[in-house]
């Protein structure tokens, strides 16, 4: 039977009904989807990968450093107090008491000089023209130049890693050597009562005596710059300092310098000047090393001074000291 018009729009509209309420029937829609409202879309996130760097970082392992100095007030300030005693004295009223009346190595063979060949060769080949100026000059570097650098750069290398309050005790340490040094190179100064260059080639024998020109073996000017100069390195190895090397460096230039200056001036030969360096320089490493070296559990100990670093396009020669 014929359908009307109407019967077929209330047909048409059921069937579009059936077709939404029906799971599965969206193929059955009737007309254009309705648009989907526009979501702000999320900005993408892109992981980039940042380059390794070429070498990894150097931790500071300095930053919070255990003690490696262990000074103690009651014992290093007796040794030093009884050692600058002694020299305080032997230096002032005991001097032409402790000073030999003659001289028991006098380098003579009866009448004849009898100086080794090696101490002559080096005596012609140092000696200035102006001996006493190089005796002020090795004045100046022995009592005034080295200590300022054991002391100074020795405050100048606690002080760039931020533990300037380590320079006290690191400067009693190093007193504490070369008080000793000074006090050992006193007693053997007595000891061999060496004829000082000088005296033994004058031309004139009958000169009044100098109290001390029979004191030549071992050279006092040169033991003190020695031992100065290796407890202030060895000082500055121990608590791990990273301008060490510079300590080490510059304190034994000052000490070479004065050594030098001392065969200069005609005060000593060139055994006396190593005599004394290897005595100031001995006495300068085992001070605080035996005595002030803290031994602390491994891993905790700040690395050493390097034998050789890089720095601002320059070398820096120094010293490993090692535990």
């Amino acid at each position: 039977m014929a359908l009307t018009l109407v019967e077929l729009r209330v047909v048409a509209a059921s069937l579009a009904m059936f077709a939404i309420l029906k799971p599965g029937a969206a193929a059955a829609q009737v007309g254009p989807p309705a648009p989907v409202a526009a979501q702000p879309r999320a900005p993408e996130h892109r992981e980039v990968d940042e380059p390794a760097p070429l070498l990894p970082a150097k931790p500071d392992t300095l930053a919070e450093p255990p003690d490696t100095l262990d000074f103690r007030p009651w014992r290093d300030g007796i040794i030093t107090g009884i050692g600058g005693g002694f020299w305080l004295l032997e230096e002032t009223v005991l001097k032409d008491a402790f000073a030999p009346n003659r001289c028991r190595w006098c380098d003579r063979d009866g009448d004849d000089d009898a100086v080794n060949g090696l101490d002559r060769s080096a005596r012609d080949l140092v000696l200035w023209d102006s001996p006493d100026r190089a005796d002020s000059a090795s004045n100046i570097t022995g009592y005034i130049v080295a200590p300022i650098v054991a002391f100074g750069m020795g405050a100048l290398a606690a002080g760039r890693e931020g533990r300037i309050h380590e320079w006290r005790e690191n400067s009693l340490e190093v007193l504490e050597a070369m008080v000793l040094a000074v006090a050992v190179n006193k007693i053997t100064k007595v000891a061999f009562a060496r004829q000082r260059p000088y005296a033994h080639f004058r031309t004139d024998q009958t000169q009044p005596q100098d109290p001390n020109e029979n004191e030549s073996f071992t050279s006092g000017h040169t033991t003190l710059a020695f031992s100065l100069a290796v407890a202030g390195g060895t000082v500055a190895s121990i608590r791990g300092y990273k301008t060490a090397p510079w300590v080490w460096g510059v304190g034994l230039t000052a000490a070479a310098a004065t050594g030098y200056l001392r065969m200069a001036a005609d005060k000593h030969y060139l055994s006396d000047v190593l005599g004394g360096a290897m005595t100031g320089a001995a006495i300068g490493w085992a001070v605080p090393w035996f005595l002030g070296r803290l031994d602390i559990p491994q891993g905790e100990v700040p690395p050493p001074a390097p034998v050789l670093e890089l720095r601002d396009g320059g070398v820096v020669l120094g010293v490993v000291l090692v535990r």
